[in-house]
């Protein structure tokens, strides 16, 4: 029992009988790295690099950290053992360790130029324990972003019978609301889309006209923060759109911008 409570407490800083993969090293998964203190930022490789984490492995000196919209999602350590023999002990070690801790087994395969060791750890949680040929050891845990089930956005739910006197048909299968039950992060539009064969409302869609692409972006952020703290999700994206979809259900939001104007867009979307 002590043994199993230094383990959970040393390698990765969550309680003993977690089933969820909350933090790495005792670093916890979403914290912004603007708060962390590195070495350097590799652009190419998208990693932050000469990271030293509060609970680090034994024997393990080397750490990079991945983010996506500046949040950590994924950390990993490295070290170079003196034979893959010695490394492949580690490994098994490491994976015993965490299959006894999160209750799971891991997927394990040996092949020529490297073994590898994957457990999938609760919902959207995976550590991945790597040897290669020369004795090259690395461990990954990750946290992908992971959305509950949602039933629909601003006051209206998916699949619900939309009434085409409530507002202006823009397209054959989108109408533009003359008002939404529950207004929110200061848009001022709002419109469906919905099926033409059963008037079953599919996306629900705010929008907010913007002066620039830069004030759009800024505005954007603030969202983006709401809508993090209001379902405990990490969104990401590339550019100026960012989202998260889950079992066809999720949302996104983005910066529109034509030749005349720029739109701020939040959407639900169902896709089933």
């Amino acid at each position: 029992m002590l043994k199993k409570l230094f383990f959970c407490a040393f390698l990765t800083g969550n309680c003993l009988y977690a089933k969820e993969l909350t933090h790495a090293f005792g670093l916890k998964f979403g914290t912004k790295l603007s708060e962390l203190k590195y070495e350097r930022y590799n652009e190419i490789l998208n990693t932050a690099e000469g990271y030293y984490p509060p609970k680090p492995m034994d024997g393990i000196a080397e750490y990079t950290l991945q983010a996506s919209n500046g949040r950590v999602l994924v950390v990993n350590g490295f070290h170079h053992f003196s034979s893959r023999e010695t490394c492949e002990q580690k490994l098994e070690k490491i994976t015993k360790q965490f299959e006894k801790q999160y209750d799971v087994v891991s997927n394990r395969k040996n092949m020529s130029l490297f073994t590898i060791s994957r457990l999938s750890i609760g919902n959207g949680g995976s550590i991945r324990v790597k040897c290669g040929k020369a004795g090259s050891f690395s461990i990954t845990l990750e946290r992908l972003p992971m959305l509950p089930k949602i039933e629909g956005g601003f006051g209206l739910k998916f699949g619900e019978h939309i009434d085409l006197k409530k507002g202006t048909l823009v397209s054959d299968n989108i109408l533009k609301l003359y008002d939404i039950p529950k207004p929110k992060y200061g848009l001022s539009d709002y419109a469906v889309s919905f099926s033409t064969e059963t008037n079953e409302i599919e996306t629900i869609i705010g929008s907010l006209e913007m002066p620039s692409l830069k004030a759009c972006s800024e505005k954007q952020k603030e969202i983006i923060e709401q809508i993090e703290n209001d379902w405990q999700v990490i969104l990401t994206g590339s550019g100026t759109t960012l989202g998260l979809m889950n079992k066809g259900q999720g949302f996104y939001t983005m910066c529109k911008q034509n030749s005349n104007d720029t739109t701020l867009i939040v959407s639900f979307v169902s896709l089933f």
